[in-house]
């Protein structure tokens, strides 16, 4: 497998500054594959392109020089947007076995040349929540943690730590900080908010709703703020915040991502917006 130099976590912005809660402009993709760029000044969402079978897509992670990793329900695959090809990197067929039913969810950049994505699984047994890495260089997968229920169905993950993501969960409004090597959900927020996606900008963290609200976020105790209401050309389409930097290669991308180090024992907590 070809090998790429990797630029971004799950969503990275691009260097353009601007003055709505230190945003600058950003990208985000909806569930058939549309591309949009935000203007961080207005929040103004505009169509640049379209994935060719970009239907059901959960999430993305930028490759650089426009390539992206696509996670849909029963695939990832590589898209790249000046050539439209895309190459399979793992089906749920080939990687649950026969008669399994798998879904892959969200992803996480771990900047070592490995992705993390979550999935689920039903079975004959009952269903499992699993962790999972695949090595971007030469596809070898690996199983980090199972667990007998659905707890790894994330809508997305952003790395915070050496090991550890932030996760937003599909149905129970809630983000958890989870260890991606243990599956311990070691925090959870009860934000009350129908998160879909993070993204960093400036060295502060972002969340992006189902409804288009952009609210900052506070990693290291849940504390969250509403910034602002996204508009633009996605009409009645279903965001999935894969917000990305540079996905046709033309702005530079920033610096590193700012680390969280406060997670110690599993606790439960009720935030509410400032």
């Amino acid at each position: 497998m070809k090998s790429f130099i990797r630029t971004a976590f799950i969503a990275i912005t691009s260097a353009s500054t601007a003055s709505v809660a230190d945003l600058s402009n950003f990208y985000l993709l909806d569930s058939l594959g549309g591309l949009y760029s935000v203007d961080g000044d207005t929040l103004y969402a505009s169509k640049i392109h379209e994935i060719e079978n970009g239907f059901s897509v959960v999430d993305m992670v930028d490759l650089g020089g426009g390539n992206i990793i696509v996670s849909r329900a029963y695939e990832l695959y590589e898209y790249n947007f000046y050539t439209r090809e895309e190459t399979s990197l793992l089906n749920t067929a080939d990687y649950f076995g026969p008669g399994t039913i798998g879904y892959f969810h969200g992803l996480a950049d771990l900047g070592n040349g490995e992705l993390f994505f979550s999935s689920r699984v039903n079975n004959q047994d009952g269903g499992l929540g699993q962790g999972n890495s695949i090595n971007l260089d030469d596809g070898t997968t690996t199983t980090l943690y199972s667990h007998e229920e659905y707890r790894s169905a994330y809508f997305d993950h952003h790395l915070i730590a050496p090991g550890f993501v932030v996760s937003a969960q599909f149905s129970n409004q809630q983000i958890h900080v989870l260890d991606i090597n243990s599956g311990e959900e070691t925090t959870t927020y009860n934000v009350g908010l129908d998160v879909v996606s993070f993204f960093e900008t400036n060295g502060e963290v972002f969340l992006l709703t189902k409804q288009g609200e952009i609210h900052s976020f506070d990693a290291s105790n849940g504390e969250y703020s509403f910034v602002g209401q996204l508009e633009g050309e996605f009409g009645s389409r279903n965001l999935i915040g894969a917000s990305v930097a540079d996905p046709l290669g033309v702005f530079p991308t920033p610096g590193s991502l700012a680390i969280f180090v406060a997670f110690g024992l599993s606790t439960t907590h009720r935030r509410r917006h400032a």
